[in-house]
């Protein structure tokens, strides 16, 4: 299982679902999850295999910025 997780600069509600849901869709991803209350506004993603750079690119798509977290 791999985990990564993102910083991100995604704040609304409704955008958050919107690209969680899209991200289970579309890549197959597991687990998704997003921590609004933190500063950089968490994006943790769960799954068994997947590109860090497709998260980041979908993410960019719905017009925020994204990225990983070392």
């Amino acid at each position: 299982m791999m985990i990564k997780v993102f910083k991100t600069n995604v704040n609304d509600l409704n955008l958050v679902q919107e690209i969680k849901n899209s991200i289970k869709t579309k890549l197959g991803i597991q687990q998704v999850t997003f921590d609004l209350e933190d500063i950089d506004c968490i994006l943790r993603v769960e799954g068994l295999r997947f590109s860090p750079l497709d998260i980041i690119q979908h993410v960019n798509h719905h017009g925020c910025s994204c990225e990983e977290l070392l």
